[in-house]
């Protein structure tokens, strides 16, 4: 969080409440709140948002807040970790939200775009229409109680409505400060005339006949969760959170850069460039000196964009201009190359000796911290399995025994250490970490443990012939098992729903999840977008130059980026709003091998083989 939004303790506030650690006032406290915020943390080590009733406020009002943070949490609000409606100071412990407020995106880069307002629209109506169907008291939406979180905006319940359309009015009130910065301007005249009668109906909404906040999810030509913010927003805001999308969609978490830090030398602003429809964007660089090898380009940050070959070698590119500016024979061969979530690039060492995992720095390649394994284990997959902020998780055999193992990235010790029950141990494990949660997919299998003590949370049998990298929006998991995509409730560990396909022909590729819908290629239907609640095919698009590879697609703003699987044709876009291929891009270098994307800040890094080339994002 942003330490100017922290507060001292007064002399009056309590050093606990319940189980819960104080550690200062969120300095955004709304004096018309029912109750007062603090940052907090748990007995477990999770921060944590504590509101702590006001003592001379109405218990009522509170316990209304309660209700309603518990109807939309979890889904569309903050997660409820606690609470406490009796006593005489009533309180209500939620998640701390990672990422920034509205208020703190829009003082930084200014308003958003009206493209950007509208897909800010539907996750927060989606959050009023589903306490409306539970029945529960209504929460007002204000632009500091808005977080741009990692799946998508997300809200924390501070104080609920008094009348009938006051949660609509409170939604126009949030959309018109995003659009202009200012929270009661004299007039429309500075929303973007694509979303100005959007607000201006908010904004007027009278009991029993204004809009109905399922409508406004739903949006005019279908439903429009298919954007968000992080994905749609035609503005810097966009840009800026672009690193925390990729994180979810590729599976790692957000680097330095993504999480919001301001590198030294930032890229500069991709120059726009005007493209009669249908037709590609030209590269801005082209690299054809790289390493052999097939595994995805790594932004790592604003800065650098690394290359890993298959002879272990790993080459450092300048993101702006594609200038070399490292390579180096590190790891070893075939050793696959992760991300960590300090900004480095780990992977297991060419050393002799016993199996010691190595990271190295992205400015020159130099190492960093090495981490030798328990005596006897190597690593699967040759190096990191997957990576959040504080810890890597590793998993390592020794004959017939295979462990998962976390550690700490700052000392680099131990944290924990857990057997891995292997269904299948001829395939490598597919990770990645989920809010407080690692999710492991291997053998038809679907493993969900605990990041800060390594307990197995759930266990939920897959099926299927593949085992698909999982994506996750912090209450399910969405897995390809090749023949269908299955969605996992985290807090059950049972299924959800899973795609009914029963053709032979089904190929499904892994997942992205954005805003409520579900991306992945399919190789008869090409492009899918799902329904993240209930698995329902929202819309499909054929490639236009089949097949599409089993790679999760990018989703940025109004496009998705799928990879294709043929040899000059590399990218194919399809446009979300009209739910058609925008183009495909076709390269004038021969590739010498798949295809594979990643994307960071409004650059689509595309590799083939020995070849990197950086196209702008539409």
């Amino acid at each position: 969080m942003d330490p100017a939004r922290l507060q001292p303790l007064t002399a009056d506030d309590p050093a606990r409440v319940g189980g819960f650690e104080l550690l200062g006032r969120l300095g955004d406290d709304d004096p018309r709140s029912p109750a007062t915020g603090y940052l907090a943390r748990a007995g477990d080590g999770r921060t944590a948002t504590l509101l702590l009733a006001r003592g001379d406020g109405p218990c009522d009002r509170f316990g209304s807040v309660v209700r309603a943070a518990h109807a939309i949490g979890g889904r569309h609000a903050a997660e409820v970790l606690a609470a406490e409606e009796s006593g005489d100071r009533p309180w209500l412990a939620t998640e701390h939200l990672p990422g920034p407020r509205l208020t703190d995106a829009v003082a930084e880069h200014g308003p958003l775009s009206g493209a950007a307002v509208r897909a800010l629209a539907a996750p927060l109506a989606r959050a009023l229409d589903a306490a409306r169907r539970a029945g529960a008291p209504r929460p007002r939406l204000t632009p500091g109680g808005v977080t741009l979180a990692e799946s998508e905006p997300m809200v924390t319940v501070t104080d609920v409505t008094d009348g009938p359309a006051d949660d609509v009015r409170a939604l126009g009130a949030t959309l018109l400060y995003a659009a202009t910065g200012d929270i009661d301007p004299p007039d429309l005249s500075a929303v973007p005339p694509e979303v100005r009668p959007l607000v201006a109906r908010l904004l007027a909404a009278e009991p029993h006949r204004g809009p109905d906040p399922a409508r406004i999810a739903e949006g005019p030509g279908g439903p429009s969760r298919r954007t968000t913010v992080l994905a749609a927003a035609g503005s810097v805001v966009g840009a800026a959170l672009a690193g925390i999308a990729a994180a979810l969609v590729r599976g790692r978490p957000p680097t330095a850069a993504g999480a919001g830090a301001n590198p030294s030398s930032p890229l500069p602003v991709t120059p726009t460039e005007t493209r009669p429809p249908g037709v590609a964007p030209r590269p801005l660089w082209t690299y054809a000196k790289g390493p052999p090898g097939d595994a995805p380009p790594l932004p790592v940050d604003q800065r650098t964009v690394v290359l890993a070959g298959t002879d272990g070698s790993l080459t450092g590119l300048d993101c702006a201009s594609g200038q070399r500016r490292w390579r180096t024979a590190a790891f070893r061969p075939a050793a696959e190359a992760q991300l960590t979530g300090d900004g480095l690039v780990a992977g297991q060492a060419r050393d002799t000796g016993p199996p010691t995992l190595a990271a190295l720095d992205s400015t020159r390649g130099h190492r960093r911290w090495e981490l030798p394994l328990p005596s006897g284990f190597a690593p699967i997959g040759g190096g990191v399995l997957a990576s959040d902020t504080e810890t890597c998780y590793v998993a390592a055999a020794r004959r017939d025994t295979v462990c998962l193992f976390a550690y700490d990235l700052a000392t680099r010790e131990q944290r924990w250490r857990t057997r891995l029950p292997r269904a299948d141990r001829t395939a490598t494990p597919q990770a990645t970490v989920d809010r407080a949660r690692l999710l492991v997919v291997d053998g038809g299998y679907l493993t969900a443990y605990d990041t800060r003590d390594g307990r197995q949370l759930a266990r939920t049998r897959l099926g299927g012939e593949r085992d698909g990298r999982p994506a996750a929006d912090g209450t399910r998991a969405y897995v390809s098992t090749g023949c269908g995509i299955a969605a996992v409730d985290l807090g059950a560990g049972r299924i959800a729903w899973r795609t009914a396909d029963t053709s032979r022909s089904a190929g499904y590729g892994d997942t992205a999840v954005l805003g409520g819908v579900v991306y992945a290629t399919e190789r008869s239907a090409g492009l899918l977008a799902l329904d993240a609640d209930s698995g329902r095919r929202l819309w499909s698009c054929a490639a236009p130059v089949p097949p599409l590879t089993a790679d999760a697609p990018v989703v940025y703003r109004d496009r998705v980026y799928a990879a294709t699987g043929d040899d000059q044709v590399w990218i194919s876009a399809f446009d979300l709003n009209r739910r058609r291929a925008a183009w495909s891009y076709r390269s004038t270098r021969t590739g010498s091998g798949r295809t594979r994307i990643a994307f960071l800040d409004e650059r689509l890094f595309v590799r083939n083989g020995v070849i990197l080339q950086a196209l702008p994002m539409d």
